[in-house]
């Protein structure tokens, strides 16, 4: 909500997607329940993500296959969001509107998951997660972005400790 607010005010924003590192929309398609997945259930995000659908992202890619950048993320200027979230029944907005979205990849601190991206000790973790973050800013900063609005970043479904992530 916090971007609606901003860009509603005329700031230029970008609001941060915790993305999925292979998978555009994280098994949306599947009834998954992320960041990711809400954020295209409720504007047109899969436009510019999906590399059948957007052939300049699918140029990028290397051998054809989605890839966030560790130190990176993928901005999509111009997402339009037209839906409120799953909490409000996915009613459509009387206003709607338009941000940038910039997909970024948080590490993944669950130790038991398949999927545990965690650098290995807790100081490259603080430093890479720093590392991260001004990418972030750095991304938004280029394209004129004044307002970046960043969600828990890895701490729900990633389990990152949200004290350490807050204070980075």
């Amino acid at each position: 909500h916090g971007e609606r607010e901003y860009a509603n005010q005329g700031f230029p924003t970008a609001a941060v997607n915790t993305a999925h590192q292979g998978k555009p929309g994280d098994n949306v398609f599947w009834g998954k329940q992320t960041e990711e997945a809400a954020i295209f259930r409720v504007s047109d995000y899969f436009l510019s993500l999906l590399p059948h659908l957007n052939p300049w992202l699918k140029k990028q890619l290397h051998h054809g296959k989605y890839h966030v950048p560790e130190f990176g993320g993928i901005y999509s200027p111009d997402v339009f969001v037209f839906r409120e979230n799953q909490d409000a029944n996915f009613t459509y907005l009387a206003t709607p509107v338009t941000v940038a979205i910039i997909a970024s990849v948080p590490y993944n601190m669950c130790h038991h998951s398949p999927h545990h991206s965690s650098p290995g000790s807790r100081g490259k973790y603080v430093r890479g997660t720093k590392e991260k973050i001004r990418a972030l800013f750095r991304i938004a900063a280029h394209h004129g972005n004044t307002v970046v609005v960043v969600g828990d970043y890895g701490c729900t479904e990633m389990h990152n400790h949200p004290k350490i992530v807050s204070h980075l």
